[in-house]
């Protein structure tokens, strides 16, 4: 089997997977609806939201085919021959270029379908309020920051396969220097993830436009709520109107940087309870501390640290890799690129398995913060503000077990209103 043959079929393998969670979907919709969310769709919301469901399944499934049919093209193009033959051996340019061909295709397959989803669809179902300018300027900036993200994610790649053999002597130290070099990796790994959320910040600040909460009662309440957790440097308001109809909050936690987001939205359609609701729940995040499932995760990262370090010593299965690939695509000079893709798809499984031990973890962190706003005595409100956020959304309010596992990082609605109950029952029993 060449390189080309795996990506194709492990790209086809996704797809099936998807297939399997939409057939999950369509068996859980046929349920009724658990008690605690029968009241948030009336007879004709409820059809609204099946047919937005099937609307945008139909242009995401779209979408991947016509992903696949593009991968292929490119894969027997013979792209990345004539890459190989143009850089002369520099290996930074010819990872340059194979990513740029990849992203160029990315951004123009996924901005078609965003525009469809925003103005087809959205608009369609009244949840649109973002005009084609706005449209275009928040594409300009998720696809420069995203291209930026990755193209540094391909020069870490191309600076280490280049630096590992001199640091290691050509693969042949012994443990205590294969440690250091695993430690370089990862200070490489956690500055770029630093980096990462600086620049997401960056992105959301310049889509949306931030002011201060304006004092007053509400603004002093909430101030009420975050005193004791670490210190929050602001209160703001961004204008989510001028985009959908979504509902959101949301605390910024990125090493000194610590600040609360409110959508305009909320202001305009929650009471004040329900406002402080939501807040509450905010401020039971910076109030968690560690779980077991945290440390279960940070358990996989040392195991994952450690099976770099044997690598480092036995390097044998990645130069197979690296043979493999080179041989697939017959090239002379080193491809970081499609090594690292094809990498990335063989350690799907590992990654996936850490996305779903890390979504169990989200899952557990907003039970809690949900029962921080039960705590301050807003339990009824909350609920309340989510029902309704769901419904204006048209959103799932009892997805599959299976996918919530797998997929969520936030509780399914029917889950979180029974916890946000029982919890209610505690306080009021004084457990």
């Amino acid at each position: 089997m060449t390189a080309q043959v795996f990506l194709v079929g492990f790209a086809l393998v996704k797809i099936i997977y998807q297939g399997l969670l939409d057939a999950l979907s369509d068996v859980q919709r046929k349920r009724p609806l658990p008690e605690e969310v029968g009241d948030v769709y009336d007879a004709d919301r409820y059809n609204d939201y099946l047919s937005i469901v099937s609307d945008e399944r139909k242009a995401y499934q779209l979408y991947r085919l016509v992903d696949v049919a593009i991968l292929v093209i490119v894969l027997i193009s013979g792209f990345f021959a004539a890459v190989d033959d143009f850089a002369y051996g520099n290996v930074y340019l010819i990872a340059f270029l194979s990513f740029l061909l990849f992203r160029g295709v990315s951004a123009i397959e996924k901005t078609i379908l965003l525009y469809h989803v925003t103005f087809r669809i959205d608009e369609k179902y009244g949840l649109n309020r973002q005009d084609k300018k706005g449209f275009a300027k928040d594409t300009l900036y998720e696809e420069v920051s995203t291209s930026i993200l990755g193209l540094v994610i391909v020069f870490i790649v191309v600076f280490l396969g280049e630096s590992l053999p001199e640091w290691t002597n050509g693969f042949t130290v012994g443990l205590v220097p294969a440690f250091w070099a695993a430690v370089s990796i990862a200070l490489c790994i956690s500055t770029f993830a630093i980096f990462a959320s600086a620049v997401s910040v960056f992105v959301m600040i310049k889509k949306y436009s931030f002011s201060p909460l304006p004092e007053g009662e509400l603004r002093s309440d909430i101030e009420k709520l975050i005193e004791g957790p670490k210190k929050v440097r602001e209160i703001y308001v961004y204008d989510e109107s001028s985009k959908s109809t979504g509902k959101n909050a949301f605390v910024v936690r990125i090493l000194w940087l610590r600040f609360i987001g409110i959508a305009d939205n909320c202001l305009e359609s929650d009471s004040r309870r329900e406002l402080l609701a939501t807040l509450s729940h905010e401020v039971g995040h910076l109030r968690q501390k560690r779980n077991a499932w945290d440390f279960a995760l940070y358990g996989i990262i040392c195991l994952l640290f450690v099976a770099v370090v044997l690598f480092i010593i036995h390097p044998e299965p990645i130069l197979l890799l690296v043979d493999w690939t080179q041989q697939s695509f017959g090239l002379t000079a080193m491809n970081y690129f499609l090594v690292f893709a094809v990498f990335s798809e063989l350690v799907t499984p590992i990654v996936w398995g850490v996305g779903v031990l890390r979504n169990c973890g989200s899952r557990s962190h907003e039970y809690d913060a949900d029962r921080e706003a039960v705590r301050n005595g807003y339990g009824p409100e909350l609920e309340t503000s989510l029902k309704r956020y769901v419904r204006d959304d048209l959103m799932c309010v009892n997805p599959h077990p299976v996918i919530e596992i797998l997929e969520y990082d936030h509780p399914g609605l029917a889950n979180r209103i029974r916890a946000i109950r029982e919890a209610g029952v505690g306080y009021s029993q004084g457990l």
